[in-house]
């Protein structure tokens, strides 16, 4: 049983770093479209294009974060936590 615990806390610990690389990508992302969409720029200078395919790969990222979190707090709940 020892065994079992240590492996399901070495997952929580991985799935958790893997959250906070996760949060720091999201955060990253949400910037660049903030740029990207700048209410100071002139219209023909927006880049449209460059935010929609941030803004797909934020939503995609946002599921996995989800995910994962989800998944963290099960462990959590396995471990007694």
């Amino acid at each position: 049983m020892n065994r079992e615990l240590a492996e399901m806390r070495g997952h929580l610990v991985e799935k958790e770093e893997q959250l906070k690389t996760l949060a720091l990508s999201i955060r990253g992302l949400v910037a660049s479209v903030r740029s990207a969409l700048s209410p100071y720029v002139e219209i023909d200078d927006l880049s449209c294009d460059v935010a929609a395919q941030q803004a797909v790969e934020l939503a995609e990222k946002q599921i996995r974060y989800k995910e994962l979190a989800s998944e963290i707090k099960a462990l959590h709940n396995a471990l007694g936590r």
